[in-house]
């Protein structure tokens, strides 16, 4: 299949997302065709003078106000237009967004104008966002989401293409929730990756070091999760 892999913002502009990169990896070694756009970077490049401000961190709350964002959307509207149009030539089957609670609410909002566009494209949200199930249920409620995979994504979202690209039904495909009949369907959790050398190295292609502050690194990642439990830590609510 074709996929999109989009990363929107807010997210941080020191480095690529590993996310996406992690993603792309897994997908492509599954046979699909994947075309990362990291929206977040592409928006802070091309971001204009009023807006100049809004990806430190102590701005971090515009992102949590709907009013912002969508007036951020109403003046960038060339840009959006631009990417949405890029994604149509693209022709692709699927668009899969990397979601965080910083970047729920422009995400939600680039996947109804692209809906309003490509009404067949199939839109897949996952990320940190949905290690808490609620969010997952109440992101639903969003006629623009058809699947939100919960939880580790990279064995999911390629079990979750393959039943799609098959046609065929897709409650066997643990670790999703979709509508179906006015109802919520719940597959279940997924086992965590017991062996994370399992999966592919990293996939930075579409997303160039120069986009970002620093173009002299690559991030890699090591581990997931922590061995302490601090209360006043969010790795300790995403990671079990």
């Amino acid at each position: 299949m074709k996929v999109v892999l989009i990363q929107c913002p807010v997210w941080g502009t020191y480095d690529p997302p590993l996310a996406l990169a992690q993603l792309s990896s897994c997908l492509r070694k599954a046979g699909h065709s994947v075309f990362t756009l990291d929206l977040n970077i592409k928006f802070y490049k091309h971001r204009k003078p009023e807006y100049k401000d809004m990806w430190a961190w102590e701005h971090c709350e515009f992102w949590y106000r709907k009013e912002y964002v969508d007036k951020f959307f109403q003046d960038n509207k060339d840009l959006v237009d631009r990417f949405i149009d890029l994604i149509a030539s693209i022709d692709s089957d699927v668009v899969c967004f990397s979601v965080a609670s910083s970047s729920r609410l422009s995400s939600i909002t680039f996947a109804r104008l692209l809906k309003q566009k490509i009404g067949a494209i199939k839109v897949i949200f996952g990320g940190p966002l949905f290690f808490d199930i609620r969010e997952a249920e109440k992101i639903l409620e969003n006629n623009c989401v058809d699947f939100v995979v919960y939880g580790e994504g990279e064995v999911t979202i390629g079990e979750l293409l393959g039943l799609l690209e098959q046609g065929s039904d897709v409650s066997s495909c643990k670790g999703i929730v979709y509508k179906q009949n006015n109802g919520l369907i719940n597959t279940g959790s997924r086992d965590l990756i017991s062996n994370l050398d399992e999966l592919p190295f990293l996939d930075f292609t579409g997303m160039p070091l120069t986009d970002y502050d620093d173009s002299t690194h690559i991030s890699l990642m090591a581990s997931r999760g922590c061995v302490f439990r601090c209360v006043f830590c969010s790795s300790r609510s995403v990671w079990p």
